[in-house]
């Protein structure tokens, strides 16, 4: 998440969590080492409630992206829904396992290839990747 915001040119404050916050500083020194400028990233480390509860009250946050716990996730959108004077984006990433629903209208050939893309395109391995399936089916009109 870090990476996609530097990429479009957004100023980042990045809090790794305090269980492997000399993880998250390497990583913010593998971002100035290779070339990102001084101040487009910047790393805090620290408990992370007294943090949280900064951030989603400042007027000059323009977004938030967090990945980790449900409770955490869920206190971090609803406060900084509440505690804005209009809509910001809030992305959260909160460890769920990412159905698709597969709806009884839906076109079989196209969903059962969409599962599959979500589910395997790059290996498997992102955190948004499609693990369980809801397949809905009407027994109105059928034979």
């Amino acid at each position: 998440m870090v990476s996609a915001a530097l990429l479009t040119g957004i100023t980042v404050v990045f809090k790794p969590t305090s269980k492997a916050s000399l993880a998250g500083f390497r990583l913010y020194s593998a971002f100035l080492k290779s070339g990102v400028p001084a101040g487009a990233i910047n790393v805090v480390t620290g408990p992370g409630k007294p943090f949280g509860e900064v951030v989603v009250a400042h007027p000059d946050v323009d977004g938030i992206t967090f990945t980790r716990s449900r409770a955490v996730g869920t206190f971090l959108q609803r406060q900084f829904i509440a505690k804005q004077p209009y809509p910001k984006p809030i992305i959260s990433e909160m460890g769920s396992k990412n159905p698709a629903i597969v709806t009884a209208h839906a076109d079989l050939d196209k969903a059962v290839e969409g599962v599959i893309k979500g589910a395997f395109n790059y290996g498997g391995q992102k955190c948004s990747a499609t693990s369980r399936g809801y397949i809905i089916i009407s027994a109105i009109g059928l034979d």
